[in-house]
């Protein structure tokens, strides 16, 4: 997409989704600076990225992105109307800079009409439009569900969609960091050492986090909160007067009373997914 639409320069908008945790922010940076350093700047682009949820009113959005851009974009320009300055700004039939926007949570542009969704979607679409549309939000469904006429109006953005992290993904991705954070001055740790967490640690809590949500960042989070664990108990063991002991190692047990303090038991996590008034109800008892 960045190669066909912004290195070629041509309009454009892609709608990422996935769960939270399953990489979309993080890889699109990657990918945007890999595109970014191999680029050869032929035609000016100007790139803003802006997260929504920074936005009071989903309108503000358009007063933003003008405080993001340079002078030289701006010049002959009323500001007064946010709506038409942007609009003129990548519809004018004068200007040369593509405008690639990446709207990192973008279901918080939502609205009655939804009129600030349709209208950027629209002008991204549009032949001879200087914009690259980039929206990122964790529902699938978000321009099926809330925008319907993009389709008839033959706007739809391309779609990729980021699938929760597998229990093989987030082993992998735990081992390599635990592996990094053994190194010692540059080296590797010595294969005598015992492991900072125990594989059966790290397999537990890959299969409880990718059976619950697939968030990568809750699996680091759950680590990291069993290595604390395993430190505080460790320390409580050794007397102060001792010799140094091997460092302590993360154990099933340690995981396992993180993941309850994290997930709970069952009933709770399914009473978290049900509404106010379902919540309402259950409390009457």
């Amino acid at each position: 997409f960045w190669r066909t639409h912004v290195h070629a320069h041509k309009p454009g908008a892609l709608y990422i989704s996935g769960q939270p945790g399953t990489g979309k922010t993080a890889l699109l940076t990657e990918v945007v600076k890999a595109m970014e350093h191999g680029a050869t700047a032929k035609q000016p682009m100007r790139k803003v990225y802006l997260n929504c949820m920074s936005l009071v009113d989903p309108k503000d959005v358009y007063r933003r992105l003008l405080d993001e851009l340079p002078a030289t974009m701006l010049n002959g320009i009323s500001l007064d109307d946010p709506v038409q300055a942007i609009r003129q700004i990548v519809l004018g039939e004068r200007r040369k800079t593509l405008l690639v926007v990446i709207l990192d949570e973008i279901d918080h542009l939502l609205t009655k009409d939804q009129s600030v969704l349709y209208r950027l979607f629209e002008w991204a679409a549009q032949s001879g439009s200087r914009l690259v549309l980039v929206g990122i939000a964790n529902a699938l469904d978000l321009t099926e569900r809330f925008l319907p006429l993009l389709c008839a109006k033959s706007c739809e953005p391309q779609l990729l969609n980021f699938n929760p992290y597998t229990v093989d993904d987030i082993i992998g991705i735990l081992n390599e960091r635990l592996q990094e954070a053994a190194r010692v001055d540059g080296k590797e740790a010595a294969e005598a050492t015992p492991p900072l967490v125990q594989r059966n640690a790290i397999e537990l809590c890959a299969r409880k986090v990718a059976s619950a949500t697939g968030d990568l960042r809750k699996a680091m989070d759950v680590c990291r909160q069993a290595i604390e664990l395993a430190e505080q108990d460790y320390l409580a063991k050794q007397p102060a007067t001792s010799p140094a002991a091997p460092r302590p190692s993360v154990t099933v047990a340690h995981v396992l009373k993180v993941l309850s303090g994290v997930f709970g038991s069952a009933s709770v996590q399914v009473i978290r997914t049900i509404g106010f008034q379902q919540k309402l109800v259950l409390g009457a008892f």
